[in-house]
C-alpha cells in the first residue's frame, strides 16, 4: 500500500520546514530519509503518522487520505518506532513487536496463537530474532 504525500507543508512559527514537498514511497520497499539535522525528516514522519497535521497538503495511504482513517484503521497499516522514545522498563524486543499486534487484539488484550506467530515471523523477516529476549535498554540506538 503506497504512502504519499501531496502538496505537504508544515511550520513551527514562522520556520516551513516542509514547503509543498509531493513524494510516493515505493510499496514493499525499503526508503531511507537522509539529510542534515532540521531538514524535517522527522516532521515528515509525524505527518505520515498523525501526530502532527501540515497546515496544507495531504498524506495518503493507498487511495485514502490519513485523515479519513479511523485510528484503528491507521494502526493497522502504519506504525511509528522513533529512535528516541518511552518504554515501559524492562520489555524486550519481543514485547515491543508483539505490541505492533495491538490493533487487533480483543478487548481483554490477549496475543493468539497466530499473533505470536506473526510476530515470530516479522522478527524473521527483519532478522532480529536473536534480539527477542534483550532488554530495549541493552540495544544501541541503531539496533
Amino acid at each position: 500500500m503506497t504512502l504519499r504525500t501531496e502538496n505537504l507543508t508544515v511550520s513551527y512559527g514562522t520556520d516551513k520546514v516542509l514547503n509543498d514537498v509531493s513524494l510516493s514511497l515505493p510499496t514493499g520497499k525499503i526508503t531511507a530519509l537522509i539529510g542534515p539535522n532540521g531538514c524535517g525528516k522527522s516532521t515528515l514522519l509525524n505527518c505520515f503518522s498523525r501526530l502532527l497535521m501540515p497546515q496544507s497538503g495531504t498524506v495518503f495511504l493507498g487511495d485514502n487520505p490519513i485523515n479519513m482513517l479511523s485510528s484503528r484503521q491507521l494502526a493497522r497499516r502504519l506504525s511509528l518506532l522513533p529512535q528516541h522514545h518511552l518504554t515501559p522498563e524492562g520489555i524486550t524486543v519481543q514485547e515491543l513487536v508483539s505490541y505492533g499486534r495491538n490493533p487487533w487484539l480483543s478487548l481483554w488484550g490477549r496475543l493468539s496463537a497466530e499473533d505470536n506467530a506473526r510476530v515470530n515471523v516479522a522478527m524473521n523477516q527483519t532478522r532480529i530474532n536473536h534480539l527477542a529476549v534483550r532488554r530495549l535498554t541493552e540495544l544501541s540506538g541503531g539496533q
